[in-house]
Order: structure tokens, then sequence, then C-alpha cells
């Protein structure tokens, strides 16, 4: 899922049951760490797009490790434990957020950028 921020909230697809009811891990401040949830709840109305990453690590490996970081009971942070650092333990062993990354580098960015208009403007 993205949101309108165009922030991208990923998730773990589990698969579909008998009724056809979809299955996903993910981690969210609603709930406030990694949980399993059906399809209806994660989307929350919104439309679902199939994120087609490459993984390091096999579909059952990233479900398998989805599951252990979910029964390791950590909280979410925005920063430091989001959806996409979860998924991307799962994925690629890494404990990473690309938008807060981005984020952060923009700030940092327009930091600088005041920094030398502040130089500039006192010469």
């Amino acid at each position: 899922m993205v949101t309108i921020s165009q922030i991208k909230h990923p998730s773990i697809s589990l698969g579909v049951d008998a009724n056809g009811i979809g299955y996903y891990l993910h981690n969210h401040y609603h709930y406030g760490k990694a949980h399993i949830t059906t399809e209806k709840e994660f989307a929350h109305g919104m439309p679902l797009y199939i994120y087609n990453e490459k993984c390091s690590n096999t579909p059952l490996k990233v479900i398998e490790i989805g599951l252990n970081e979910m029964l390791r009971d950590e909280s979410y942070k925005p920063v430091s434990y989001n959806c996409q650092t979860y998924t991307n333990t799962a994925c690629h062993n890494q404990r990473k957020s690309e938008d807060v990354e981005k984020w952060v580098g923009s700030i940092a960015a327009g930091l600088l950028l005041f920094a030398f208009i502040g130089l500039v403007s006192r010469s």
C-alpha cells in the first residue's frame, strides 16, 4: 500500500485461506507492533499494489523471519522500526527504511542550505 504522502507501507503476504480471505504480516503504529491481519484490515479501503521486489531470502525464509520478528514483540517506532524496517529485515536481513532515509537526507540537505545561506548573508 502507498499512503497519501507517497510513503510505501509494505507487508508480507501469507496467502489466502479456503474462504478467500487474504492474510498479511505487517508492522503498524495503530497496532503498536508487528502482527497478522486480514487483507481488508490491512488495506483500510485503500488500493493494494503488488511490490515485486527481489528478496535476498527465499519466500519461506521471509515468512519465517517475519513471524520471528512478530514473536520478538518489538514496539513500532516511526524511525527505527516501522513497516519498511520490518519487511526489509525479513526480505534482506537489513534494518532499514527507504522513506526514513529519504526524509532524513532531505532534512539534512535543507539544514545545510539554510546554514550556507546564513553564512553568505553575513558576508
